[in-house]
């Protein structure tokens, strides 16, 4: 009898482990070969105040978090579907590729990416996006890849500015907030000190190019100019310079540059993202640490050349007659206009001042900027250093009347913190997947959100800004989803709020 009982516990205690192991195998079958391809049209009606009546009933598809490695069943049937759902604008919130990798697979992925949002169609607003932690690389021609990609399937790519879109008589603003994950002290920002004797724009020691570049309409078409200013640096191990004819602003790493450093110790010449062809491009300064150095570039356009020229002095010596530096790009693909900037690399502190911008042609000066009057410790307005998160918002929304609409696209919810009181009147996001993994009871255990799992999906009020975050298509990480479909978003306008 006793040999019996046991034989049924065991028999039972078999069956039991079959079915745990069964249901197992079916969550997994969902989680990774059927969820990840359920894809959800989830329709969303977002009431703004002083909505204009062109406005209203606006049709904007939302996408973010492709993660694409090429295009598979889930992008094919994602365009298909986007195609079906005829909006009127489509906003991407980042995170096209996987990850930043090897070059030559980048540039794979990224002619992919070209391919598939050409099968996105052709809404009457437009196709925009912004750049989200996967999609920005700390080597610059990476960078450069994705910006041709996006470009070059004849969308918009939005790096912490905005855009103007007029329907009818209505204005509607598009906004792009960078998102970064850089770790550590691979960048440095850019920070306003000083001392009793004035103010200047400062930055430390980093691991990478430490970059910030001046932003403001029409910087990015300055042509023909001469650049001036002074520098320091408190460590001759440490890379110092400025940049030129800089095309920061619209997401490429591509920019001339004055510069020296340890394994290049005199001011020279040194394009990024570019190249000198011809001519001497070697000032022969090499810069004391502590003592200001002044500089003058003199940059132009002749018909098939870009020359450059440039001097560099101790501040209390009298400037040089001839040009030390005198050298020409004659590239066809070489830049041609551009904003100003700075640079900075390896140890100590960088520190810059009294920039002035003033065309070749005479008149008014383009820019002057002596960093008086603005809070130390603090990045001034109007710049934007790479791979910094801080002010990114804020410097995309800066340009947007208070009395128009604006729809900001920011990769990460945490970045609301910043929209909130600037005017936005509805932020769209991704980053969270929606947890991706979802357990009952528990919701999402993993966000990516310092605003907790509640914002991992949906729509919420925060302060005077509506915020989406969506699900997202892709996945990253293991490539499961449960409980947690991917996401196409459809968002209507209504008059109200």
């Amino acid at each position: 009898m006793t040999n019996k009982r046991d034989l049924r516990r065991r028999v039972l205690l078999g069956l039991l482990i079959l079915l745990a192991w069964a249901v197992l195998a079916v969550l997994a079958v969902q989680a990774v070969w059927v969820e990840p391809y359920r894809l959800v049209v989830e329709e969303v009606r977002v009431p703004i105040a002083g909505l204009p009546p062109e406005l209203n009933g606006l049709r904007i598809v939302l996408l973010s978090d492709m993660h694409m490695t090429g295009i598979g069943r889930r992008e094919a049937e994602t365009a298909e579907r986007v195609r079906g759902l005829s909006p009127d604008l489509i906003l991407i919130s980042g995170d096209f590729i996987q990850h930043t990798v090897l070059y030559d697979v980048q540039a794979r992925w990224m002619e992919q990416v070209r391919a598939w949002l050409t099968q996105l169609g052709n809404p009457p607003l437009g196709i925009w996006a912004s750049r989200g932690n996967a999609d920005i690389s700390r080597y610059g021609d990476f960078n450069n890849l994705f910006a041709d990609g996006i470009y070059g399937a004849g969308a918009h790519l939005l790096t912490n500015r905005a855009a103007l879109i007029r329907v009818g008589g209505a204005r509607l603003w598009i906004a792009g907030a960078d998102y970064n994950d850089f770790q550590g002290r691979f960048v440095r920002d850019f920070t306003v000190q000083g001392d009793d004797g004035g103010q200047w724009l400062e930055t430390r020691d980093s691991q990478g190019n430490s970059t910030v570049h001046y932003w403001a309409e029409p910087a990015l078409s300055w042509a023909d100019y001469e650049f001036t200013g002074r520098l320091r640096r408190d460590d001759e191990r440490g890379g110092i310079g400025v940049t030129f004819y800089s095309r920061f602003p619209e997401g490429y790493d591509r920019y001339y540059r004055l510069r020296s450093y340890a394994k290049a110790p005199t001011f020279q010449i040194a394009p990024h993202g570019a190249r000198i062809t011809a001519g001497d491009m070697d000032t022969g300064v090499v810069p004391e640490a502590g003592r200001w150095y002044r500089f003058r570039i003199r940059v132009q356009n002749l018909p098939d050349a870009t020359y450059i020229q440039a001097r560099v002095w101790p501040e209390d010596e009298a400037e040089p007659a001839e040009w030390q530096a005198d050298c020409l790009d004659e590239r066809p693909e070489r830049l041609r206009a551009g904003t100003i900037g700075a640079w900075g690399l390896d140890e100590g502190h960088k520190a810059f001042d009294d920039f002035q911008v003033r065309p070749l042609a005479g008149g008014a000066p383009l820019l002057e900027e002596d960093f008086e009057g603005w809070e130390r410790g603090r990045r001034p307005a109007g710049w934007l250093a790479y791979g910094m998160n801080a002010g990114n918002v804020a410097q995309a929304v800066a340009e947007v009347p208070a009395e128009d609409i604006c729809l900001l696209l920011a990769h990460s919810p945490d970045q609301v913190r910043e929209a909130q009181g600037r005017g936005v009147d509805l932020m769209l996001a991704g980053h969270t997947h929606g947890g991706q993994v979802r357990l009952p009871l528990l919701g999402a255990v993993v966000t990516g959100t310092q605003l907790g799992p509640r914002y991992a999906n949906g729509l919420f009020r925060w302060g005077d800004t509506w915020l989406y975050v969506t699900r997202g298509i892709g996945t990253r990480g293991l490539p499961v989803r449960f409980l947690c479909p991917p996401e196409i978003t459809l968002l209507i306008l209504e008059a109200g709020g």
